[in-house]
């Protein structure tokens, strides 16, 4: 098991969310999203930004 100091799982999160923003920029909000049943894109950014605020 590989252990991450603060630094990198801050890197790897800050990552994580610029590849987010990435893919969800320009898409349109009403997209389904296939894993979460009855969600669109506009609901996975709406949770996924009240998460990290």
């Amino acid at each position: 098991m590989t252990r991450l100091t603060h630094e990198q799982y801050c890197a790897a999160v800050q990552a994580a969310d610029a590849r987010f923003v990435e893919l969800a920029r320009g898409a349109d909000p009403a997209t389904p999203i296939p894993t979460c049943p009855g969600w669109t894109l506009s609901d996975l950014v709406r949770h996924h930004g009240t998460t990290h605020r």
